[in-house]
């Protein structure tokens, strides 16, 4: 079961993965030419992490005896689970709100009015939608809470307020990384983040 969690998972953001540029033809944006390309965005980002550690996890289930491995999984799980609640609980609440706050809107032909133009929100496909917001934290929820014995008694006293403090090291790194990327491109990965003020922003920030 384990092995099957592990590989359903990595095939799972595999997919997400291979989306990548479906997706940009599907927004009509050109990320190959940006500054940080494809991974401006938390979720992508999240995603290589959650990738790496089900990559982890399966070597680990594999070889149990390399003990290593057993620590380079944990630690990462540590770091890219909290992560990736708060990707999925961002996104599908903002999502319900305005999708356009995540997605700019697309020009379209208006069918009604022929030679103009409308826009309209971006949704993406629902497979692709759930393999990149909802399926990752679910299988590293599902390793967490079946698949991940304690770590040994000297790891756990070096590491007792990293799960406390990792989400919060992501979103503080994030903050960084999209500051850098809104610098080089003119703006920032998520709409949402455009229209608010370098006040506001910290504040959403530190919020989450």
């Amino acid at each position: 079961a384990r092995t099957l969690c592990y590989s359903i998972g990595l095939a799972s953001c595999s997919f997400a993965f291979s989306q990548f540029a479906q997706l940009e033809i599907l927004a009509g944006i050109d990320l190959s030419s940006q500054f940080g390309g494809h991974y401006q965005f938390l979720t992508n980002l999240s995603l290589a992490f959650t990738f790496a550690t089900l990559l982890a996890s399966l070597a680990h289930t594999l070889s149990p005896s390399v003990r290593p491995l057993r620590v380079v999984k944990r630690l990462l799980a540590t770091f890219t689970l909290p992560a990736e609640l708060m990707v999925s609980l961002l996104y599908w609440t903002v999502l319900a709100i305005n999708p356009s706050l995540l997605i700019p809107e697309r020009e379209v032909a208006d069918p009604l009015n022929p030679g103009q133009f409308v826009m309209e929100p971006v949704r993406l496909p629902w497979v692709v939608d759930l393999t990149m917001h909802a399926f990752p934290a679910i299988f590293l929820v599902v390793d967490f809470l079946f698949f991940s014995p304690p770590l040994p008694l000297s790891v756990r006293r070096l590491t007792t307020s990293w799960p406390t403090y990792s989400a919060g090291l992501a979103v503080f790194a994030y903050w960084g990384w999209e500051s850098l990327c809104a610098s080089k491109n003119g703006h920032y990965p998520y709409p949402l983040l455009g229209l608010m003020s370098t006040t506001q922003r910290a504040l959403f920030h530190v919020a989450c």
